[in-house]
């Protein structure tokens, strides 16, 4: 069922938002000033992580999805190519996001108003796994409310083998 497509795109999108609120977590600890040195460093390791874990898994599962589910959806739906154009944008916007976040967090003898930046982009990247997930949700739903069942599970079993 269609269910079935959008259930495995949401846990993976929650998954990602935990790790991005545990990254948070650790940098809002230390803009607080509320480390030591030894842990600040940990502090610093547990988000590089987290964050490294995030990219992994947020490149496999955006490609999952630039491979089957767009190229599919736009293959039978050319009227949603604007619509999956914008979710590609908003897959590059996250991954950079991600990539600066991870470059930062591996770098020491950081200002505080840097934690204060950083903060606020890993906040700009949960909001936008949030209306990411929203317009995947609403342009997924149409598009396999009227795919047959054998495609939706077709296309399932082609992202879970990426």
């Amino acid at each position: 069922m269609s269910d079935d497509v959008l259930k495995h795109i949401l846990h993976e999108h929650r998954h990602l938002v935990r790790l991005f609120d545990d990254a948070y977590e650790s940098f809002s600890k230390i803009s607080r000033s509320e480390l030591d040195d030894s842990e600040l460093n940990e502090a610093l390791q547990n988000a590089a992580d987290d964050l490294e874990v995030a990219l992994e898994d947020m490149i496999t599962h955006f490609n999952q999805e630039e491979e089957v589910l767009f190229v599919e959806i736009e293959n039978r739906f050319p009227s949603m190519a604007e619509a999956i154009e914008s979710l590609v944008q908003n897959h590059e916007a996250i991954a950079a996001d991600t990539r600066w976040l991870l470059a930062f967090s591996g770098r020491r003898n950081h200002k505080s108003a840097e934690f204060e930046e950083a903060l606020s982009v890993v906040s700009r990247v949960r909001d936008a796994i949030s209306a990411h997930t929203r317009d995947e949700a609403r342009i997924y739903g149409e598009a396999l409310s009227l795919m047959d069942e054998a495609s939706r599970a077709k296309m399932l079993d082609e992202m879970k083998e990426l």
